[in-house]
């Protein structure tokens, strides 16, 4: 836009008419007329102008072309706005984020690392992406899920699911069962709700052993068959045993400490020169990831993990035979606390093995346990020959 004094504004007008140059726009202001002409235009009113004498300015330019040739000369940044304006036109074209919806059992994790197999993944080409063939082969490779739709909005996908329900498990009280010793042991009691028992309490009994019996006695020597049902408690004997080393290792931290950060951006590396492996020969790692965000709330498909290298050394050290002594009777303990089943007894013997330099402890327990379990009966038709 382009403004002239009021006095010289309409002869000017006529002068540009005459040698037919491209302008428009015409108003009056309170001290000046303004025009609008183009950037091929311009240059030829303003040479106009000067010609006449008319004092001209150049108020406001509107326009990339009208940019382009402000900054005329300064190509880097030019280059920089164009290649800007391109990243930001193909980044609407790739996934930024993914959401999972609809899931319960099955982790968020989960489903987005099975998604990203099929092609769907951050950074992704939206336009290259075939969603029904990868609806398809996520059904067909994960059983737990029976539907799921990808719907991409703009630069974000989200995962509708729907877990698959299994039915309970049903159970048979058509079919017939006995009961039978799911373990070796001694008869301390017998609770038949259904079916004959077939031992008594003393009797020693091994795995697979008939306990209750299906069958029961009927009327003029004849048999009936039943659900066996019950419980059968046995005294079940469990081995134990642990070894403690003499020579022992522990580990010792120094306090040095390694950080490093890797950065993906769009489902992409972007660590060019980042040293991954840490400067220590023995260490522990503590890792950490999170999105990176603008102001502290934008989403950006920025994601940052942060992995934390711990140094320690390796520290040999001996142990009395009392100590390593100790160490396996605290941990025998704690064997017996973990038992939810009443432990009735237990021997213990502990000997210095001086072959393997390590203390030896063995224990035998003995357990009350419920060893009933049902195995059901197959039958199978008789046939007789006429």
């Amino acid at each position: 836009m382009l403004s002239m004094p009021l006095k010289e504004g309409i002869r000017f007008v006529n002068i540009l008419n005459k040698h037919n140059i491209l302008f428009w726009g015409l108003k009056k202001q309170k001290d000046y007329y303004t025009i609008k002409a183009s950037l091929f235009s311009c240059e030829a009113v303003i040479k106009t102008a000067d010609a006449e004498g008319i004092n001209t300015e150049i108020i406001k330019t509107v326009g990339i072309p009208f940019v382009f040739t402000k900054y005329k000369g300064r190509y880097g940044l030019i280059l920089g706005s164009i290649l800007g304006l391109f990243l930001i036109f193909y980044s609407e074209l790739l996934i930024w984020e993914i959401s999972v919806t609809g899931n319960k059992k099955v982790d968020d994790k989960v489903i987005i690392t099975a998604l990203r197999e099929y092609g769907v993944k951050r950074g992704a080409f939206i336009p290259d992406i075939s969603i029904l063939k990868a609806e398809e082969k996520f059904l067909l490779e994960n059983k737990d899920i029976s539907s799921i739709a990808i719907n991409i909005k703009g630069t974000y996908a989200e995962i509708d699911l729907l877990e698959r329900t299994y039915p309970p498990d049903i159970i048979d009280i058509a079919g017939y069962y006995n009961i039978v010793a799911a373990e070796d042991g001694i008869i301390v009691r017998v609770e038949a709700a259904e079916g004959r028992p077939e031992v008594k309490v003393g009797d020693a009994v091994v795995k697979g052993q008939l306990l209750i019996n299906s069958f029961l006695p009927g009327n003029y020597g004849t048999y009936r068959l039943t659900h066996a049902a019950g419980e059968v408690y046995a005294n079940v004997t469990e081995k134990y045993s642990i070894s403690i080393p003499l020579e022992q290792t522990e580990k010792i931290y120094t306090g040095e400490t390694k950080t490093i950060k890797l950065t993906t951006v769009m489902g992409r590396s972007v660590n060019l020169f980042t040293r991954t492996a840490p400067p220590f020969e023995y260490y522990d790692i503590e890792t950490t990831e999170y999105e990176k965000k603008l102001f502290g709330a934008i989403k950006t498909p920025v994601e940052i993990e942060k992995a934390v290298f711990k140094e320690y050394r390796i520290n040999r050290y001996r142990i009395k035979e009392d100590d390593a002594r100790l160490r396996a009777n605290d941990d025998f303990k704690r064997y017996l606390d973990r038992q939810e089943d009443e432990v009735i007894s237990y021997e213990c013997d502990g000997f210095l093995d001086k072959k393997t330099n390590a203390y030896i402890l063995n224990a035998s327990v003995v357990i009350l346990k419920n060893i009933a379990e049902e195995k059901p009966i197959e039958l199978k038709p008789i046939y007789k020959m006429r």
